[in-house]
């Protein structure tokens, strides 16, 4: 999810800069983004203003989308019980309204992600993502506090024996 969280807020920001920049509001763009948001800024200048309200929206959504799943994450690493299910079942529908952004967006013809590969890349990964987290929840143990008293019976008695064992295997003094 941490490497969605990255990947959609570069996203929102490219997208932002550029409509920032196809708008000649003079808003100075980072070096490291000047190149993506050129192509994209003149994608939007040659659509016209329909484009740059669709830009608009489409960083704002991508940025939505990107927060919520910062909010699932940040649920599942604090929570546990019912409420880390309840931030592994945002970050699932998340990670499905990426899916729908990213086909919407290769179906619609936008450069937005044409940087981050092809489309069934893209799609493999959402993919593998969401079987990590739906891995992350089967793999889930319930704690039970009598499962925690067998423990520590049980290393209670493993600890007995090894220091009966190594009674035994001590060597003995002969003048006793």
């Amino acid at each position: 999810m941490s490497g969605w969280i990255g990947f959609l807020a570069v996203a929102a920001a490219t997208l932002a800069l550029a409509v920032l920049h196809a708008a000649d509001i003079g808003f100075p763009i980072p070096a490291i983004l000047a190149d993506p948001v050129e192509v994209l800024s003149r994608t939007i200048l040659a659509e016209g203003n329909v484009q740059l309200l669709a830009a608009t929206l489409a960083s704002l959504v991508v940025a939505m989308i990107g927060s919520t799943l910062a909010l699932a994450l940040w649920i599942v690493l604090r929570a546990d019980g019912e409420e880390r299910r309840f931030g592994e079942r945002i970050a699932l529908g998340g990670l499905a309204a990426v899916a729908v952004t990213i086909a919407s967006a290769h179906l619609l013809g936008s450069p937005v992600f044409a940087a981050a590969g092809s489309l069934s890349s893209l799609l493999v990964t959402l993919g593998l993502s969401a079987l990590a987290v739906l891995f992350d929840r089967l793999i889930e143990l319930d704690e039970d506090e009598a499962d925690d008293e067998g423990f520590r019976a049980a290393l209670s008695l493993i600890g007995q024996e090894m220091a009966r064992d190594a009674a035994q295997r001590a060597p003995r003094d002969p003048n006793r």
